[in-house]
């Protein structure tokens, strides 16, 4: 059964509780690095990746209640920290040495998900993120590169989305919204 939804949502994570009750987690932690003054969304860092080549593992932090998305005004507002492994040069969202990547989606009934704005992005989507990603760089067995470098308050970028960009969520529907990396 649905949840009732929420006409709205908006939270700072430091009542930790509620944010922990709001939300979902599968490989996001609600927490507050050493680095950090304010508690947000995090994976560990570096991030888990799949053992097995070709395979994915998916890290989710997903509202629990759906939200309607209204007539006007239906963005997502956010900062957000992106160290994610860059692409292969000239490679776009949708192809396969795209390698890892973020994408906020919208799913009816939690089964079909649909991206918001059609597509996923990474570290190359800020200068400041690559420059961060690569200070502190390694390469594992399957040439796969992983950054062990961490995030800081200063790296926060705002982000904002149109909860409208695709054409399956429209306005008036109740919506249930992850993040996914």
């Amino acid at each position: 059964p649905m949840s009732i939804p929420n006409v709205s949502y908006e939270n700072n994570f430091e009542d930790t509780i509620k944010s922990k009750n709001d939300f979902i987690l599968q490989g996001f932690t609600i927490s507050k690095p050493d680095n950090f003054s304010n508690y947000a969304l995090h994976t560990r860092h570096p991030y888990p990746t799949a053992i097995f080549s070709g395979k994915t593992l998916d890290l989710t932090a997903m509202l629990r209640k759906p939200i309607t998305i209204r007539s006007k005004e239906a963005y997502l507002d956010f900062d957000e920290i992106v160290l994610v492994e860059p692409g292969e040069s000239g490679t776009v969202y949708g192809d396969y040495e795209f390698w890892d990547y973020c994408i906020i989606e919208g799913s009816l009934d939690r089964k079909e998900w649909f991206p918001f704005e059609n597509k996923g992005y990474k570290t190359e989507l800020n200068e400041d993120w690559l420059s961060v990603f690569y200070s502190q760089t390694s390469t594992d067995i399957n040439g796969k590169q992983s950054s062990s470098a961490e995030g800081s308050e200063n790296s926060y970028k705002h982000h904002k989305i149109s909860l409208l960009g695709n054409k399956y969520l429209r306005k008036g529907n109740d919506v249930y919204i992850r993040f996914r990396l």
